[in-house]
């Protein structure tokens, strides 16, 4: 800190304070230009002004106050001018607060807090038993979910079915579920990792919808130079996917979890794609505490359920697929996150493995 003198342009003294930036309140009161009329008409603005006029005189204003620390140095003050310059800024400050309150919260907590009227899918079997869809304000993707694969299924079931929409009750020989695995740590990248499926469409459907080569020629197994990713564009014919998006703890506590789904089944239902492998989408959980949910490998010869969480989300999850409340299934493809296709028509293939290889329990390792 400095102190000091400076020459005013007037060519008078003033004591000034330097301390790497000039202070913009030092100079309050210092300049003699001020005019008691100003003044009286600021006093005039303030509540008591109507019992008493405000009147400066000599016993009002200190002309000369010395302040020890500069020595001699005058600083000339305003002490009734300045109470009233804060008495304004406080006033100021009041109506400012009042006239927030009065325009209440903003347009999105109002948004947030109204409760959006749900289909009544959400409210039925097998939907019910997952609290994604009770739980995400994606009004749009409950729309989605309804109008796309609730409402053609059901109408189809009893017999109506429209010219142009997924067939839901077609006979096949296999009916697959992807479980999707994730957690609370990697919930937020989750819609990150269907990226590629673009990339690397699941079937050849898909390739076709996607622009890619659609090659009717590879069909069936009569050739003995046929390695086995060699599958042909029939698979889809003859079996049917569907993909769980299964969540290891509970939807309703984890709004990233929510929000993460909500991206992919939009993203489902914008039609073409890797959508067009599938039949169906759903948002499951496994209701793991988070406490319990644990995947800790540093631990492994210390902690006894370091690994708590990925194998009490498996046996969830076989539970929920064997159950038969989201459909029968023959078996589910349990594709984690860190399983990324390196290849186009890597459903086909699982498919195509399966028709190979059954009967079987557990197949691949």
């Amino acid at each position: 800190m400095q102190t000091g003198r400076r020459t005013s342009a007037g060519g008078r003294e003033q004591s000034y304070v330097s301390d790497e930036t000039d202070r913009p309140w030092d100079g309050l009161g210092q300049d003699d230009s001020l005019d008691k009329s100003f003044f009286q008409t600021i006093s005039s603005w303030l509540p008591f002004a109507k019992e008493k006029s405000l009147d400066l005189n000599e016993n009002d204003v200190d002309d000369y106050d010395y302040d020890p620390r500069f020595g001699n140095s005058k600083q000339k003050t305003y002490k009734l001018p300045m109470v009233i310059l804060f008495a304004i800024v406080a006033a100021g400050s009041a109506v400012y607060t009042i006239s927030k309150k009065k325009e209440g919260p903003s347009s999105e907590r109002i948004l947030e807090e109204i409760e959006i009227v749900k289909p009544d899918f959400v409210f039925e079997h097998p939907y019910i038993s997952s609290s994604y869809y009770t739980s995400t304000k994606s009004l749009k993707t409950l729309q989605s979910v309804d109008k796309f694969q609730v409402q053609p299924k059901k109408n189809q079931l009893a017999g109506k079915k429209v010219e142009g929409e997924k067939d839901f009750t077609r006979d096949t020989q296999t009916r697959l579920a992807i479980l999707r695995p994730f957690c609370a740590f990697d919930a937020g990248p989750l819609p990150t990792t269907f990226d590629c499926w673009q990339s690397f469409p699941p079937c050849k459907v898909a390739a076709f919808e996607l622009g890619g080569e659609f090659d009717e020629d590879m069909l069936g197994y009569n050739d003995e130079n046929k390695t086995f990713d060699d599958v042909g564009s029939h698979m889809q014919k003859n079996a049917k996917a569907d993909v769980f998006l299964f969540y290891s703890q509970t939807f309703s506590e984890n709004e990233v979890a929510i929000k993460a789904v909500d991206k992919i089944i939009d993203q489902y239902f914008e039609g073409g794609g890797w959508a067009q492998c599938f039949d169906n989408i759903y948002a499951v959980e496994a209701n793991i505490p988070a406490d319990l949910d644990n995947y800790i490998p540093p631990m492994q010869e210390y902690l006894y359920n370091w690994v708590n969480g990925p194998n009490r989300q498996f046996e969830a999850g076989f539970r929920i697929i064997q159950s038969g409340e989201w459909g029968n299934y023959d078996g589910f493809y349990l594709m984690e996150g860190d399983s990324i296709p390196i290849k186009s028509y890597w459903l086909d293939v699982v498919l195509s493995e399966i028709e190979m290889n059954r009967p079987f329990a557990i197949m691949g390792a």
